[in-house]
C-alpha cells in the first residue's frame, strides 16, 4: 500500500473519531469506538483491494469523499445499533435528528462526488462501482435504522437486498451483464428513495405515515430494477 493510501486512510480515520466525539459526546465509549474501528478497517479493506486490483494510480478526490460518506454511514449504523440499548444515545440521534441529519449530509456528499468526477474527468469504473456501493450502504443502515428503532417489517431490507440480488444473478446469466444505458430517471429514482427513508426516520412521524413513506420508498426503487431488467431482456439478444 502506497504512502497516499495510508494517509487517505489516516485522515478519514481521525474524521470517524472526531465525528463520533462530536454527535455521541458524554455517551461515547470505548466500546463504540472499537465498533467504529472495526468496521471502518474492514470497509477499507475492501475498498483498497479493489482500487489496487483495478490498476488505477491515483486515488481520485472523487473517491474520496465517496470514502467519507462510508465514514459518516458507518457512523449512523453505530448510531442505530446502540440506540436500541441506551436511551440516552436514542435521544441524541433520534429526538434530536441526528440521525436525519448524517443521512442528509451522506446524500449530498453522493451528488457532490458525482459532480466532481464528471467535472474534472475522474469517471472510472472502479469510481462508479464505490460510488453504487456506498448508496447501497446507505440505505441498508438506514434500513437497519427503521427496522431497530421504528418497527418497521423485515420487508424493508428488500429495497438494498436489490443490488445484492442483481449482482448474484448476473453469474447465471449473462444478459444481466449488458451495460445499461444512462437514465436520469434511475438516477432520481434512487435519490428520491433514500430521501424517503431518511423522512422515515423523523421520531415524531407516526408508525402509519412511516410505513406508507417506507412503502412508497420500495415501490420507487422496484419500479427501477423492474424497468432496467425488462430493458435487458429485451434486449439480450440485440448485438453490443
Amino acid at each position: 500500500m502506497n504512502k497516499s493510501i495510508s494517509i487517505t486512510i489516516a485522515y478519514t480515520y481521525i474524521f470517524s473519531v472526531f465525528l463520533l466525539l462530536l454527535t455521541f459526546k458524554n455517551e461515547l465509549t470505548v466500546f463504540i469506538l472499537l465498533q467504529n474501528t472495526i468496521i471502518f478497517l474492514y470497509i477499507s479493506y475492501l475498498i483498497f483491494r479493489n482500487f489496487i486490483n483495478s490498476g488505477l494510480e491515483i486515488f481520485s478526490l472523487a473517491s474520496k469523499i465517496t470514502y467519507f460518506r462510508l465514514s459518516i454511514s458507518i457512523i449512523i449504523l453505530i448510531a442505530a445499533i446502540n440506540s436500541t440499548i441506551n436511551s440516552n444515545i436514542f435521544d441524541i440521534f433520534y429526538v434530536g435528528k441526528i440521525i436525519i441529519i448524517l443521512s442528509t449530509v451522506s446524500l449530498i456528499m453522493d451528488g457532490l462526488d458525482g459532480f466532481i468526477a464528471r467535472k474534472y474527468n475522474l469517471v472510472t469504473k472502479f469510481g462508479e462501482i464505490i460510488d453504487q456501493e456506498s448508496d447501497n450502504f446507505l440505505m441498508l443502515v438506514i434500513s437497519i435504522s427503521l427496522y431497530l428503532n421504528k418497527d418497521v417489517g423485515l420487508y424493508i431490507f428488500l429495497i438494498p437486498l436489490y443490488r445484492y440480488t442483481f449482482l448474484a444473478s448476473m453469474k447465471k446469466y449473462d444478459w444481466l451483464k449488458r451495460t445499461l444505458p444512462s437514465s436520469q430517471f434511475r438516477k432520481i429514482a434512487c435519490v428520491l428513495t433514500i430521501v424517503l427513508m431518511i423522512m422515515s426516520q423523523d421520531v415524531y412521524l407516526d408508525y402509519e405515515n412511516t410505513v406508507f413513506l417506507v412503502n412508497l420508498s420500495l415501490f420507487i426503487i422496484t419500479f427501477s430494477f423492474s424497468k432496467d431488467i425488462i430493458w435487458l431482456y429485451r434486449n439480450k439478444n440485440a448485438k453490443t
